[in-house]
C-alpha cells in the first residue's frame, strides 16, 4: 500500500440518504406505518398459509403475472367464502367485495 487511505462512494449512497432523511418526516412516518396494516398482513398471508414464498419463473414480466395468479387465486377464494356464508345464513349477495391485488 502507498500509505494513502481511499474512499468508496457507493453508488446509490446519495439516494440512500435521501430516502432516509425523507423517512424522518412525519408525514412518511405516517404513510410507512399504514404499510403495517395494508400490505403486509396479506404479504404474509401469502407466504405463510399458501406457501407462496419463491416465484418459479424468471423476468419481471412472467413474475408480474405469477403474482397476479396467485392474487386471483386468493380474491376467488374470498368471493366463495363469502358467496358460501351468504347461503347458509339466507342474506342476499351485495356487491361489496374486497380484493386485494
Amino acid at each position: 500500500m502507498d500509505g494513502i487511505r481511499h474512499l468508496k462512494i457507493v453508488e446509490f449512497s446519495k439516494d440512500r440518504k435521501q430516502l432516509a432523511d425523507k423517512m424522518k418526516t412525519e408525514e412518511a412516518k405516517k404513510i410507512y406505518g399504514q404499510r403495517k396494516m395494508v400490505v403486509e398482513p396479506a404479504i404474509g398471508n401469502y407466504k405463510e398459509n399458501l406457501g407462496f414464498r419463491e416465484f418459479l419463473t424468471r423476468g419481471l414480466k412472467s413474475v408480474r403475472n405469477e403474482f397476479n395468479l396467485v392474487c386471483t387465486a386468493v380474491n376467488l377464494r374470498k368471493i366463495w367464502i363469502y358467496s358460501n356464508k351468504n347461503k347458509i345464513s339466507g342474506r342476499k349477495n351485495s356487491n361489496k367485495w374486497n380484493f386485494s391485488l
